[in-house]
């Protein structure tokens, strides 16, 4: 598997799983090379997290957030003006 797919993979359990997971799996894998993700110091530690905060974000969507959304969609120049 590719470093990519092991953060996104990694990154989707997390958010599933809660942010719990994440320091027993650190201290599992603080030895192994495909995890370097994991630590704070870490060129993807940002693109991990952001990951995990997005996939949160989608497992923990609510019927309020789509009513938001329906509504907004309706308004074009709201659209518009996000776009620019």
């Amino acid at each position: 598997m590719a470093d990519k797919e092991i953060i996104q993979h990694t990154a989707q359990y997390v958010a599933r799983n809660g942010r719990n997971f994440l320091m027993p799996l650190s201290d599992r894998e603080k030895n192994n090379p495909q995890f370097e993700f994991l630590k704070a110091g870490s060129d993807n530690f940002k693109y991990f997290t952001a990951l995990v905060d997005g996939y949160t974000r989608i497992i923990n969507f609510t019927a309020s957030d789509v009513e938001r959304l329906e509504v907004v969609a309706i308004d074009r120049d709201y659209i518009l003006s996000k776009c620019l």
